[in-house]
């Protein structure tokens, strides 16, 4: 088998015994893709943030002081229940 420094379509083909068939040919997975620079690039609007969105992350905040100390959770608190609490008050 040949050597990693000589790349891997040798090493296919001498894996399975035949010249290197490219899978494309026989419709394997379609044309290479097409890469435009990024100036090129059309760049998407940026979305608007949800009322509901905001709501949380205030909520989160105010828990956040509420329940940790030196970055890290108190006793019985972790990031799930966080959440947990920071939708339902964000819910009222």
């Amino acid at each position: 088998m040949a050597g990693y420094n000589e790349g891997w379509r040798d090493a296919l083909r001498m894996t399975n015994q035949g010249p290197f068939v490219d899978p494309r040919a026989f419709g394997g997975h379609g044309p290479l893709p097409q890469f435009t620079s990024v100036q090129e690039k059309a760049e998407k609007p940026k979305r608007k943030c949800s009322a509901y969105s905001k709501r949380v992350g205030r909520e989160i905040k105010k828990l956040n002081k509420a329940h940790k100390s030196g970055g890290k959770f108190k006793k019985g608190w972790n990031q799930k229940r966080l959440m947990k609490a920071a939708h339902k008050a964000a819910k009222r």
